[in-house]
């Protein structure tokens, strides 16, 4: 039997409100997700099962070990502006990982 390992989505911002929902959204999908956060400010409903990592994303050099250890197949960078509506629709009509 082959195991196919699940698809690895990375979302800086992840204890924002839209990252945080899309962290829960990602992981209910059965993706394998990794949260990056710079602090912890303010804090969402985060799942316990996302992997939490803080990391300085205005430092290149961070950013891009952080990213060369995850190996993430899709990376979300939660902004302020982001329209969630659309988020929530692109994600439920998006195949669950293996």
């Amino acid at each position: 039997m082959d195991v196919v390992s699940k698809q690895k989505v990375c979302i800086v911002g992840i204890y924002g409100q839209d990252g945080s929902i899309l962290g829960n959204l990602f992981q209910k999908k059965n993706w394998n997700v990794f949260g990056l956060y710079k602090n912890q400010s303010t804090i969402h409903n985060v799942n316990s099962l996302i992997t939490k990592i803080k990391c300085d994303t205005t430092n290149f050099r961070e950013l891009q070990n952080t990213f060369s250890k995850i190996k993430p197949d899709l990376i979300i960078k939660d902004r302020k502006s982001t329209r969630l509506n659309s988020s929530h629709e692109w994600i439920s009509r998006m195949p669950s990982s293996a």
